[in-house]
């Protein structure tokens, strides 16, 4: 466990941090905050730090201490543009389990379904090339001050992801083409975040052709996520009708959701019928 970290709260404690890591190859991130990446989300803090780890250059940067225009030096480390940051040569360890799956030899159909199979029965989904992996949940982080155990908990995960890129590395699992892969993914909505509720974009399933890139095929508009994908990110049907054209993965989204929709109907039935102390009304004749 990191217990030997610094707290950034003012701007001279970023102007430091800054100094500390600008001559780093490589910068290790992590941001924790509330419903990150939709468009009322709240980020809390961000950790920072570099490889070759150690505790003394683990940064965590107290965001709403700081405030938005301390934050610029963090955004000119991060290579970005005003207000925001635009990441460069990033790398996603998510994303680098996932690919480490295919070079492990886990890539084909059988082996995605029995990962997806806590998600969707596997009759659920069909599709020669279905390209769906299971993600991380997202992390709720409260809205209020911040405490040592926020900290720590952000701290530990510097460490965390400093020893999974050292893993990756020597394992061969991040090639010269990773960071483009990379990119798409950490890129897919920053011209249009996605609200809460949208569960055609807020779900644990990789979207499909990050990857492997969205080819040369011609591209269609799924009615789901709004992704353009080819013809091989689609059923016939869905190819070939514009009423039904939801992408593998927005398909199997939209079975989990009539299922979800389903029980939620069944348990307002069986509420309803408990009103009357579970009798109907012959019971009382």
């Amino acid at each position: 466990m990191n217990t030997n970290f610094v707290v950034c709260k003012t701007e001279s404690d970023v102007s430091s941090l800054t100094e500390s890591l600008q001559g780093s190859s490589t910068l290790i991130l992590d941001c924790e905050g509330s419903t990150l990446g939709v468009k009322s989300g709240h980020l809390s803090l961000i950790g920072l730090g570099s490889v070759g780890w150690d505790e003394e250059h683990t940064y965590i940067i107290d965001v709403r201490a700081i405030g938005k225009e301390g934050l610029k030096s963090i955004f000119d480390l991060l290579e970005s543009s005003e207000y925001g940051a635009t990441l460069r040569n990033v790398v996603d360890l998510q994303l680098a389990n996932i690919k480490s799956r295919r070079l492990r030899g886990e890539s084909g159909t059988e082996e995605q379904l029995s990962r997806l199979s806590p998600y969707l029965n596997e009759v659920d989904v069909s599709g020669d090339r279905l390209a769906l992996q299971i993600r991380k949940t997202a992390l709720v982080w409260s809205d209020s001050q911040q405490t040592g155990e926020n900290f720590l908990h952000a701290a530990n995960n510097i460490r965390i992801v400093a020893c999974l890129w050292t893993h990756f590395e020597q394992a061969g699992y991040i090639d010269e083409i990773f960071p483009e892969q990379s990119l798409r993914y950490v890129g897919m909505w920053v011209s249009d975040q996605p609200k809460l509720g949208d569960g055609y974009r807020l779900h644990p399933l990789l979207p499909l052709t990050v990857l492997d890139g969205p080819g040369d095929h011609t591209t269609r508009q799924c009615i789901g996520c709004k992704g353009e994908f080819g013809p091989d990110c689609f059923s016939k049907a869905a190819w070939s009708g514009p009423e039904k054209r939801r992408c593998f993965v927005c398909r199997a989204i939209g079975i989990r959701l009539n299922r979800e929709r389903q029980i939620e109907e069944t348990r307002d039935s069986e509420y309803d019928s408990d009103d009357s102390g579970g009798f109907s009304v012959y019971d009382w004749n």
